[in-house]
């Protein structure tokens, strides 16, 4: 849609229908660093038997992937201002091309890990810089559909990925072409955002009219402050529940695979197909979530009920071993609509309830989050699966399933804090 409104440069052409485009390369370059991720969640048996090592070394290879992400999580957006949103997201393609030809001429473990490392730089950057590369292009009111598109860039090829990798996999019998494949995405993924990343062009007034900006103006990101962030309540909650949200999904995502391949006794390929099972529910979900916020005027309904779907899927995802195949059926039914439904909320609340100058603070916080969750999630899960004599289901019910409860409470109890 092309629009003409009078504002800063009187008479100037506003296409509105780019930040569509912006959106699909913003998002592409957003899927690289999870795509990196889930391959290692997905050839977990694989990769334990190449190094030698258990479920609680592999829980530390899964979670240094996410160092790199936390840790850029706050400086991110200062970097933008310095450098443009364009040159720090290649930079972070960049990393993953590196850090992928360094995995996949990896001989020790220690290089391996390493490698991970770097892969996961994308995680902090594209957590932070995404929703204030896409928003500016679309009227407040207007986007819950975006952002709900946009939150699908972790869970997608958390989905997806295992479909993909264990293919290739079983065609080449090694582990190494799936990191030939992610490098090939990553590369794609940069020139495609090269050429079709622009800075917006235009804002929107307080009338949701779109009006243009001058050349010299642009929508420059805050400098995130710590301080200014957390003097939001929002954020606070938010930050919270991403933070345990997170952290019990990828205790999960980490060792789904591992645990059908041990426990239930099929092959690699079927695990890896029961794991990305949900990623057309996730993938349709996260989308569907935002029409649905937008419909109904309520993101935190649309928050809540997809916790209650976590709740019921997390009991059963590792007490499955007499219960048998049948029963994952309903487990990644829900576990789609709540990964799906989650992630495009958290981000949505964020988008709607922070003032915009502050915006880029709260994802730097909210990213920070994120990945810190993840990190724990994959590091300690496996450790305390051993500690406890290798009793999953005991696991997941005395540590899992209470995170999810908390997180409940937590948003039942800040109601009136989000939309």
């Amino acid at each position: 849609m092309v629009s003409t409104e009078t504002g800063a440069r009187a008479g100037a052409k506003v296409n509105t229908g780019y930040g569509w485009v912006v959106l699909g390369v913003v998002f592409l370059a957003g899927l690289c660093a999870p795509a990196n991720m889930a391959k290692v969640t997905t050839l977990a048996p694989i990769l334990m038997e190449v190094f030698g090592i258990g479920p609680g070394l592999i829980g530390w290879v899964i979670a240094l992937f996410y160092v790199l992400g936390f840790v850029m999580s706050f400086p991110t957006a200062g970097l933008a201002n310095k450098f443009g949103i364009k040159k720090i997201v290649i930079a972070a393609l960049c990393l993953s091309i590196v850090g992928g030809v360094i995995g996949a001429f990896s001989t020790s473990l220690p290089l391996f890990m390493a490698s991970r490392v770097l892969e996961g730089a994308g995680m902090g950057i594209m957590g932070t810089i995404g929703i204030p590369a896409i928003s500016p292009w679309f009227a407040p009111s207007k986007q819950g559909l975006p952002m709900g598109i946009w939150g699908m860039w972790v869970s997608v090829p958390m989905f997806v990925g295992p479909i993909v990798y264990t293919a290739i996999y079983e065609s080449t019998g090694a582990w190494q072409p799936v990191w030939y494949f992610t490098i090939g995405l990553s590369v794609v993924a940069l020139v495609v955002f090269s050429i079709f990343y622009k800075d917006p062009t235009y804002r929107f007034d307080e009338n949701e009219q779109a009006v243009a900006l001058d050349a010299a103006q642009g929508i420059e990101l805050e400098k995130p402050s710590i301080k200014r962030a957390l003097k939001l309540p929002v954020v606070w909650v938010l930050a919270i529940v991403i933070l345990l949200d997170n952290s019990a999904f990828m205790a999960v995502q980490g060792f789904m695979t591992t645990y059908v391949y041990d426990f239930l006794g099929v092959s690699l390929g079927v695990a890896a197909a029961l794991v990305s099972a949900a990623a057309v529910i996730g993938a349709v979900m996260s989308p569907v979530a935002g029409a649905v916020s937008d419909k109904i005027h309520s993101r935190r309904i649309v928050l809540l009920v997809s916790y209650v779907c976590a709740c019921v899927y997390m009991w059963f995802v590792f007490d499955a071993a007499g219960l048998g195949l049948a029963i994952y059926v309903p487990v990644v039914v829900l576990m789609g609509v709540a990964c799906g439904a989650a992630g495009s909320m958290q981000w949505a609340i964020c988008g709607e309830a922070v003032a915009p100058e502050l915006q880029s603070g709260a994802m730097g916080v909210l990213a920070f989050a994120q990945n810190l969750g993840m990190f724990f999630g994959a590091a300690f899960f496996g450790a305390i699966v051993e500690g406890m004599g290798g009793d999953w289901a005991f696991a997941s019910h005395a540590i899992l399933l209470p995170i999810y409860v908390v997180v409940i409470l937590i948003v039942v109890f800040n109601w009136k804090r989000l939309p």
